[in-house]
């Protein structure tokens, strides 16, 4: 009986040895991964500290891509608008990152991305103004405004992965499809995702 009361004791010592050495084991191990998650977030905050000093890098060191955006209307009232013509929105409101040209009414794609297009074409009583929307002479979208009796509106949208360089417009349909477009509810905008 003795001897079974010494091995109950020292069993129990050798459990609670165990415990307490498994409890110093896991400690040690959460004390490391603090020092480690401590010196990471330290060299972290440096990194954006000196990134956020690059103008030109984000906090991740990739380049920051330029803000493209513009919305521009007509100045005038546009008739007849021969066929291969663009058609040249040349009241801008908005123009950042300059990549939309007032004169010629063509957006050159600063650098590759989404970009987002959207245009209204206003026409009057009797007229239309059919127009595609060109991305490097090839048509990917249309607008068909016809009004027989009353003036009319007609809006469309393109979604379109560019490259830099790539070349935008928009233009009659036809030779005959560029009647009337009225300035002042007639507008052209396109941005980047």
């Amino acid at each position: 009986m003795w001897n079974l009361l010494h091995f109950a004791v020292a069993l129990m010592v050798g459990i609670n040895f165990a415990a307490t050495a498994e409890q110093d084991v896991s400690r040690m191990l959460v004390q490391t991964v603090q020092a480690q998650l401590q010196t990471c977030m330290e060299q972290n905050a440096d990194l954006v500290k000196r990134s956020c000093s690059n103008r030109n890098s984000s906090s991740f060191g990739l380049p920051i891509l330029p803000k493209v955006a513009f919305h521009a209307g007509l100045n005038k009232d546009v008739e007849n608008l021969p066929y291969n013509s663009k058609l040249v929105f040349d009241k801008v409101y908005l123009n950042q990152g300059l990549a939309y040209d007032p004169i010629t009414g063509v957006f050159t794609c600063p650098t590759h991305g989404i970009y987002v297009f959207h245009w209204t074409i206003t026409t009057k009583a009797g007229k239309y103004f059919y127009t595609d929307f060109m991305v490097n002479g090839q048509m990917v979208g249309r607008s068909h405004p016809n009004a027989n009796t009353v003036n009319r509106a007609s809006s469309s949208s393109v979604v379109q992965r560019l490259k830099k360089e790539d070349k935008v417009w928009i233009e009659p349909l036809d030779s005959y499809s560029g009647q009337y477009a009225y300035a002042g509810w007639s507008f052209y905008s396109g941005y980047m995702l």
